[in-house]
């Protein structure tokens, strides 16, 4: 009964990833560089928060998710059943990166916090902050939305 439980609520997810809603965010570095443009999927409420990358193998490297929450205040992540090395990009109401978790191990209860207040995270494929240069500092550009709860 259980294992039939979790197989609708894993088909369940994915049926929901297919129609996830999508926005084009990039981030504008200090040395004037900026990322790519990203796809990022929207967290805006509690239960896709929670939810997160959750059961994902794979994400293409122009992809990620924001997780936008109502207020600022310190974060703190863990990896539960995410497969996916991430990394976790904390983010303060005025746009700027305020630290990143940098190739946060799959699978593990950890939690990897903010250094300080953060509204907005966004987490990407391990590796690609340093790839595309963002720091401590750089700005997230992009239409952002609110959180709905």
């Amino acid at each position: 009964m259980r294992s039939n439980l979790i197989l609708i609520f894993c088909f369940l997810f994915l049926a929901s990833c297919s129609n996830a809603e999508l926005l084009e965010v990039n981030f504008k570095n200090t040395d004037s560089s900026a990322s790519p443009k990203l796809e990022v999927e929207l967290a805006l409420k509690n239960s896709t928060r929670q939810m997160g990358l959750m059961y994902r193998k794979k994400m293409d490297t122009n992809r990620g998710m924001l997780f936008v929450f109502p207020d600022e205040d310190t974060r703190a992540f863990w990896m539960r059943n995410t497969y996916l090395p991430l990394d976790i990009i904390f983010i303060s109401s005025d746009r700027k990166v305020v630290n990143i978790v940098e190739k946060a191990t799959p699978l593990t209860d950890t939690q990897r916090s903010s250094e300080g207040p953060a509204k907005y995270v966004v987490e990407v494929n391990a590796g690609m902050a340093k790839t595309w240069g963002v720091v401590k500092g750089s700005i997230l550009e992009g239409n952002l939305p609110v959180s709905s709860d």
